[in-house]
């Protein structure tokens, strides 16, 4: 599986030059090759003005394999010719090369610019991916590596004479030794689960200590007298048995609703290389924003009669079915009259009507094709295919994906009133809990944003 990165260096002008590679984006990939083979403004702004990269090499030229046989040579029949001798060191030596999409494969070039490293950092919102890398500048002057972070840049170097693999626990480092990863990473140098679970446990801690703060400072729960002693706030570490979904368990109580919700966080989604708080605030309005998602309708308000007008319908094709209890099994035959109206759409919208031709009595069938070509196009005023088609059409949230038809249904079962308008108002205007989450998330974003800025100016003040 790839993992993806970028890499962009200053100019000489205070402009900000980028592209992407595809491959080994991780610290000890590609963040490592950088430091050791790329630090030198030259090189790197050869190897950027390649365009996107598929994979990186000590080395900016291709490879007498790329030379010879093309991208993804390998591959190719004629490679398969050479001995295996020969494929074999053309292939271990084609690793030190890079490999471009542009120049090796004849593909658009891609390149980006940015007027300055402000704009670079906003651009990283719609083109950053899983790693970025900065070429800048330290304070000699010397071009030096940086993992482009939320709270900042944070300095790259590889010194294996003062790595410390302990060093891999410290949350939000300033800078980041390489070998201290590559350590972590090694079974000689130390246990891979010892490590990890004394990572977890960091984790936890953090985010626990937080929570607890966070809770306790905006009274956002009930105090719980318990081993801990009394009044105390507590969020709870549930373990699992592969760690994985190990969770962070808290209750969080609305002070203008005075309702509870209960969050869980997955402890495996924090990276220690960032500010903890702001992470977690972050999963908490990530949360809050699914929960209110899934408990509003999936449809408008003028949507309301035509909804309606749906249900009668069902109601009306239930009853072709000549059974003791009059209803639709599993809802065959209204879904065969769904197809029907997604079909005159010109929008199938998922429904097949083999299934429904095997599925529906056919002298139900019949029934229904009769009722849509009659009785539906001519008695039931505005209401169109189209529009049922619209009612139907499923409407992804991420969440939990309902139609507008379903939703509404939804809330007849739950005996709500699908046309008050309270139903409509956005819940985070009335969430006091949402609010207090928001603002606090957003002051640690203004102050990392500040700080990375700053950081910005000496860059290109040097």
């Amino acid at each position: 599986m790839s993992t993806r990165s970028s890499i962009a260096m200053l100019e000489k002008d205070g402009t900000v030059r980028m592209t992407t590679i595809h491959w080994d984006g991780y610290i000890t990939g590609v963040g490592y090759t950088l430091v050791h083979d790329y630090s030198d403004f030259d090189k790197t702004e050869r190897l950027i003005n390649l365009g996107a990269i598929s994979s990186l090499g000590k080395h900016v030229e291709a490879s007498e394999l790329t030379k010879r046989f093309g991208f993804d040579g390998r591959f190719t029949h004629e490679f398969k010719k050479l001995s295996k001798k020969e494929q074999k060191e053309l292939d271990k030596d084609d690793r030190n090369y890079t490999v471009a999409y542009h120049r090796d494969r004849g593909e658009e070039l891609v390149l980006r610019k940015f007027k300055s490293i402000p704009a670079y950092l906003n651009g990283l919102k719609h083109y950053g991916q899983g790693y970025d890398y900065f070429l800048g500048r330290d304070k000699d002057l010397n071009p030096q590596w940086y993992l482009v972070l939320e709270t900042g840049f944070k300095a790259l170097y590889c010194d294996e004479e003062s790595s410390n693999v302990m060093n891999c626990l410290e949350v939000n480092p300033e800078r980041i030794n390489i070998a201290d990863i590559f350590k972590s990473e090694d079974d000689s140098y130390c246990d891979p689960k010892k490590f990890n679970d004394r990572l977890r446990k960091i984790k936890v801690k953090n985010i626990i200590a937080f929570l607890d703060q966070f809770q306790q400072v905006y009274k956002l729960g009930t105090p719980l007298i318990d081993q801990f002693g009394p009044n105390q706030y507590k969020a709870r570490f549930t373990s699992t048995a592969n760690h994985y979904d190990d969770r962070v368990q808290i209750t969080l109580k609305d002070p203008d609703t005075n309702e509870d919700r209960g969050f869980s966080l997955m402890v495996d989604d924090i990276n220690t290389r960032e500010a903890i708080p702001r992470q977690v605030l972050r999963w908490l309005l990530v949360d809050l924003d699914r929960y209110f998602e899934a408990q509003a309708p999936k449809y408008k308000l003028e949507e309301v009669p035509k909804l309606q007008k749906l249900i009668a319908i069902k109601e009306k094709i239930a009853n072709f079915y000549r059974t003791k209890v009059k209803y639709d099994p599993d809802s065959i035959a209204f879904k065969y009259f769904l197809y029907l109206c997604c079909k005159e759409a010109g929008d199938a919208s998922g429904y097949d009507p083999e299934y429904f031709n095997i599925m529906v009595k056919a002298y139900v069938k019949k029934r229904v094709d009769k009722f849509f070509k009659t009785e539906f196009c001519t008695s039931l005023d505005d209401l169109t295919p189209e529009d049922v088609a619209n009612l139907i059409e499923k409407r992804g949230t991420g969440y939990d994906a309902k139609s507008p038809y379903e939703s509404y249904l939804a809330m007849l079962i739950r005996n709500v009133n699908p046309s008050d308008p309270n139903l409509f108002v956005d819940p985070k205007d009335s969430s006091a809990l949402y609010r207090i989450i928001y603002s606090n998330y957003k002051n640690l974003v203004a102050r990392d944003t500040e700080n990375t800025l700053i950081q910005a100016e000496q860059f290109a003040s040097k």
